[in-house]
């Protein structure tokens, strides 16, 4: 693969552009003093570990090569359900996505499609890290634009800086494909180098047809809290609040981060709990607030117009 940088000529800006791509930038809104250091995303290489799908007629999984899909594997009638992780993460045998990968083959008809970035992901330079979500981003957008599906039936879903992995995704495939992924699911998007700034580079509703997010450990990260506070989708949920999650101390950031995948491999199960729109300051039992209901995780559904949903699960799955 062809690499090439251009340095401007002022504090050490720059761009980098791969050929298969396109070009990044470490140019504001992607750096911002005093919060988000310059970084610019590695190369696919250096990016990716591996692109896995099954479905009911593949169910050992099946190394994709995201540049040159094989149409052929894929079932062209089915969904496509593409997941990743966040940082400091990796694919293995008790992670929540092979949990995912089991359950969409018992319960559902889709193509499952796992994206392990690793080799990215698992960097002690979070910043570096947050950069090359860009990288894995457009990977996942290029590999989709090759597929004869329809992008309405793709849904993305992403944990921690996989949420706005995903993000990138739906940018790309709008910008360069002139396609809108169907929907985005982000669990508790990453709030660190991305909660104080612009939804160019953050997830956001623009992204997909439907954007639904759950926030289990939303906060200011100055405090430590490792997820976004504000709604960014079309339907954003909170249980228990939002911040703190049931069996995990308070002060146990990295717990109750983690607990949001989790909740939607449980809902996967046909376990989706249902919420409302009344937040904690509701004390009106006839509240018009209680009629406005959804269910968190795989079942959710667009809103009208766009609704912040809470209620509350128990310590571990079944949650509701």
């Amino acid at each position: 693969m062809k690499i090439f940088a251009i340095f401007a000529a002022a504090a050490s800006a720059a761009d980098i552009c791969y050929d298969d791509l396109g070009c990044f930038t470490d140019d504001p809104p992607f750096s911002k003093f005093g919060y988000r250091p310059r970084r610019l995303p590695k190369s696919p290489e250096n990016a990716l570990n591996g692109i896995w799908l099954t479905n009911k007629h593949h169910q050992t999984p099946i190394p994709i090569n995201w540049n040159n899909v094989e149409s052929r594997f894929f079932d062209l009638t089915k969904p496509v359900v593409v997941m990743t992780h966040g940082w400091n993460d990796e694919w293995h045998s008790d992670h929540w996505l092979t949990e995912a990968q089991k359950l969409f083959l018992s319960y559902e008809d889709v193509n499952f499609v796992g994206v392990e970035w690793a080799k990215a992901g698992q960097n002690i330079d979070y910043f570096q890290s947050a950069a090359d979500t860009q990288t894995v981003g457009r990977i996942i957008a290029k590999m989709l634009s090759q597929l004869p599906i329809p992008s309405s039936s793709f849904h993305c879903v992403g944990h921690s800086l996989g949420a706005h992995v995903c993000s990138y995704a739906g940018k790309y495939l709008q910008s360069e494909f002139s396609q809108t992924l169907g929907r985005i699911t982000g669990m508790d998007p990453a709030g660190p180098a991305f909660q104080k700034t612009s939804k160019a580079v953050r997830l956001d509703a623009s992204d997909a047809s439907f954007v639904d997010v759950i926030h289990t450990n939303g906060g200011d990260e100055d405090d430590g809290f490792l997820g976004m506070s504000f709604s960014i989708g079309h339907a954003d949920f909170y249980p228990n609040g939002g911040v703190s999650q049931p069996g995990c101390w308070d002060i146990n950031f990295i717990c109750s981060h983690g607990e949001a995948p989790w909740m939607f491999v449980d809902s996967i199960r046909g376990n989706g709990c249902e919420f409302n729109t009344c937040d904690d300051h509701s004390t009106d039992r006839l509240d018009s607030c209680r009629l406005n209901k959804n269910s968190m995780g795989w079942k959710a559904t667009k809103p009208t117009i766009k609704h912040d949903y809470f209620g509350t699960t128990g310590k571990e799955a079944p949650y509701c």
